[in-house]
């Protein structure tokens, strides 16, 4: 009986080593496949970051440009109050000696 005993427990120690080894590779592939993807997340939130700040920085160029527009815009349309004068002026003037062009 003893030795039957020993067989037995024998028999069931591979057993259970082999049972062991059947989960122990899929769980070290799992290990892996989750330190993969917590490298790919680390990858995926520097892209963000780099994209964000080139949507700032694109964003801040187009403010620029809509205030250098304004400012544009603004100093066109002083000029051109500034030449209606000289131009109504200059057309009065130009009136006036085609007038006297005309009745003479």
């Amino acid at each position: 009986k003893v030795l039957q005993a020993l067989q037995r427990d024998t028999i069931q120690a591979k057993t259970d080593s082999l049972q062991e080894d059947i989960y122990e590779k899929p769980m070290v592939e799992l290990d892996r496949l989750v330190e993969k993807q917590k490298e790919t997340h680390r990858r995926m939130l520097e892209q963000l970051l780099l994209v964000e700040r080139s949507h700032k920085q694109t964003v801040d160029d187009l403010d620029d440009e809509k205030k250098k527009h304004v400012e544009y815009m603004e100093k066109s349309d002083e000029f051109t109050n500034l030449l209606k004068p000289s131009a109504h002026s200059s057309w009065l003037r130009t009136g006036r000696q085609t007038h006297y062009f005309t009745e003479a």
